[in-house]
């Protein structure tokens, strides 16, 4: 009996070599069966449930400077398997079905790399086809979307509404390439290199900032361009104190440790903001606002079932789609985007702990007190279970991140929800995030389930905003 190669042969014609050939006992022959069938490539999963986007594709970013920074270049085979849905239109009647195109050479798209963190982290953009099996998007993408071409995975797709094209392309205008501008190029490099830039259009101008290790005590990063090219001093000194002493082997293994334990932390720090962000954004989702009301669904600590907090909007107030879930977008970006500050350890632990304790109610709990002194606050951190002494020695805080104990500390819905805005605002004011009335209360009104009334924010909003 004749068999193909190894190298060449699929799973399946394997096992039924290894089982007629009597080297595979028949418990190895189910399991290989059941993965074949079952597996993350099998019949199953990977044929029957396996779901692949008409309009999404990804790939490896690569960097291409001769192209405007708000396009990228994706392989043209890829725009001819995508399929795009469009709706034909004849003047004012627009057809209910929709039939499907390739996806072409110059199509309007969006650009992101996971995680999405921020506003920033999906780019407008505009598609154009090249041969090479990899993504080329312009430097300028690498700040907006934490990118680094190492490999790094970038995803588009392509979108076709009149709607969505009109605004990626409004989008698209409001965008400008100044860091990158060829005149901040030049001059920096002039001052660096004492020659201008070449023009042969394709020239990196970041080449020549690639030094050596070995002679990186020889130069000076502190300057315009250094800087534009995004090498930083810190590293360059600590290369060069590697290399102007002589190091023993404990000292290399010690510092070993300590950049291993820095990754972990890296992994846990980020992941757990980002956990913190996701469930934020779902929870203020889940709400809807019809005649003047709020209804955000929000899940009860002590009986872990649903409750309909309902808050009404003061006349004369303009409310926009969701402006909980706009403002609650803004802080977890914020509180990510320290987490990857404090990874790199460029950020105190302390600085968002207000949030974390006002949202999750775990860490050390905050109580703000007015200074008669001057015009700031004096902030004092207790247990969750030592708030009350705290509140016996100074008295009731303006403010505190726990909602547990604001419901205690305070009686009354005027007082609670003075306090939330109070601490909200605070918030935000710390994290520099600009908040309208709308999304601050929107916001609060998930924080205190208390505040269900429709006559609350009628009743209270102006005197509580005035104070």
């Amino acid at each position: 009996m004749t068999f193909e190669d190894d190298d060449i042969q699929d799973p399946r014609a394997a096992a039924n070599r290894d089982l007629f050939a009597g080297t595979r006992q028949s418990s190895a022959f189910s399991a290989a069966v059941k993965q074949l069938m079952l597996g993350k490539r099998g019949m199953v999963r990977g044929s029957t449930f396996s779901i692949r986007s008409m309009t999404n594709a990804r790939g490896v970013a690569v960097p291409v400077w001769d192209m405007q920074s708000n396009e990228i270049r994706v392989p043209s085979r890829w725009l001819g398997r995508m399929k795009v849905p469009i709706r034909v239109s004849d003047g004012e009647l627009l057809s209910p079905y929709f039939n499907f195109r390739a996806a072409t050479d110059g199509d309007c798209g969006l650009l992101w790399r996971c995680p999405v963190i921020s506003v920033d982290s999906l780019q407008p953009v505009l598609i154009r086809a090249w041969e090479f099996n990899c993504i080329g998007c312009h430097p300028n993408m690498c700040e907006r979307l934490h990118l680094d071409f190492d490999g790094d995975e970038v995803h588009f797709c392509v979108v076709s509404s009149p709607s969505a094209v009109a605004e990626i392309m409004a989008g698209m205008l409001k965008e400008s390439n100044t860091k990158f501008s060829s005149s901040v190029i030049s001059q920096a490099y002039e001052q660096q290199m004492r020659m201008p830039v070449p023009d042969d259009g394709n020239s990196d101008f970041m080449l020549a900032s690639t030094i050596s290790i070995t002679t990186a005590g020889e130069y000076d990063f502190d300057t315009p361009y250094y800087a534009l090219c995004r090498c930083k001093e810190e590293p360059r000194m600590q290369v060069a104190a590697t290399y102007s002493k002589e190091h023993n082997l404990d000292d290399i293994v010690q510092d070993s440790l300590k950049r291993m334990a820095n990754v972990i932390e890296s992994h846990l720090t980020v992941s757990s903001s980002y956990v913190v962000s996701r469930y934020l954004k779902l929870i203020s989702a889940e709400s809807t606002a019809a005649d003047g009301m709020f209804d955000v669904q929000w899940l009860e600590a002590s009986d872990q079932r649903p409750a309909i907090p309902r808050l009404t909007v003061p006349h004369g107030l303009a409310v926009y789609g969701l402006p909980g879930l706009r403002l609650a977008t803004k802080l977890t970006e914020a509180m990510v985007q320290e987490s990857l500050n404090r990874a790199k350890h460029q950020a105190d632990d302390a600085q968002s702990e207000d949030l974390m304790s006002l949202l999750t109610g775990t860490g050390q709990v905050a109580l703000y007190y007015s200074n008669s002194a001057s015009d700031s606050l004096i902030k004092r951190t207790a247990h969750s279970d030592n708030v009350s002494s705290v509140v016996r020695r100074h008295g009731r805080p303006l403010f505190i991140t726990s909602r547990e104990h604001t419901q205690s500390l305070f009686n009354g819905p005027k007082s609670r929800l003075m306090s939330l805005l109070m601490m909200t605002s605070y918030i935000c004011q710390k994290y520099s995030i600009p908040a309208a009335r709308d999304e601050i209360v929107d916001f609060v009104s998930m924080l205190d389930a208390s505040l269900e009334t429709a006559d609350v924010k009628a009743q209270y909003m102006s005197s509580a905003w005035s104070a």
